[in-house]
């Protein structure tokens, strides 16, 4: 990933593309939120070829996540583990939903926060 950091913007297109259809299948498989909106729109991981198919979805808006956060989660056993494991969990300050609001981090998220540290600072 360090490569296309600063890469033409082509090059990081077409990492993009190529890495665009594994987690369209861990949505459609896992993610109780965009399950019920892909249902809602007859829609399944196969209608997200590109990434210009993501227009199919509708945007999700901030009091989408702050009615039902748990439904942002992936929710999957065939995950790998790095990907179930929290790691963190932050809360809103609670002023636009009137409570806090939880967001969840996975060791996965974690890792790949520092690797982008890491490539930001080796530059």
């Amino acid at each position: 990933m360090s490569d296309l950091l600063f890469a033409r913007r082509a090059e990081i297109e077409a990492a993009q593309a190529r890495r665009f259809a594994e987690p369209m299948q861990r949505v459609a498989a896992g993610h109780p939120y965009y399950r019920r909106v892909l249902a809602e729109r007859g829609l399944g991981a196969g209608d997200f070829q590109s990434l210009d198919d993501l227009r199919k979805l509708p945007l999700t808006r901030k009091q989408d996540y702050l009615r039902e956060p748990e439904a942002f989660r992936l929710a999957n056993a065939a995950l790998p583990e790095e990907m179930q494991a929290v790691w963190d969990v932050m809360y809103t300050t609670g002023s636009s939903a009137g409570r806090p609001t939880p967001f969840v981090s996975t060791s996965f998220d974690f890792f790949r926060i520092l690797e982008l540290n890491r490539d930001m600072l080796s530059r």
